[in-house]
């Protein structure tokens, strides 16, 4: 989240509830305003509850979410545990292999 920092124990439960779901669905906006989901699998959860992911540069998400103002969604499920997650926020490109 820019601006704000979700609280420690806000991140904890969402990576308690995110651990055993190797793939979440990203979901961008197109051109046209319709919604596009596409796996991901989540490499990382770091401590201010930064969502990580490697994803090609050349991958339509990239554009889909630069067109849409870099606000995407990620869903996470766990039927077995009747576990669901759903997370919004603002996404951005890094490139520097030093800051994973």
């Amino acid at each position: 989240m820019e601006g704000s920092r979700p609280k420690k124990e806000d991140v904890e439960k969402l990576r308690e509830l995110i651990a055993d779901i190797s793939i979440a669905m990203l979901t961008t906006p197109e051109s046209d305003g319709t919604l596009r989901s596409r796996p991901l699998q989540t490499l990382e959860v770091d401590e201010a509850g930064t969502l990580w992911f490697f994803i090609s540069t050349a991958a339509p998400n990239i554009s889909e979410a630069a067109e849409g103002g870099w606000q995407v969604n990620l869903s996470y499920a766990n039927p077995g545990k009747q576990d669901y997650v759903s997370v919004s926020g603002p996404a951005r490109l890094v490139r520097d292999k030093l800051n994973l």
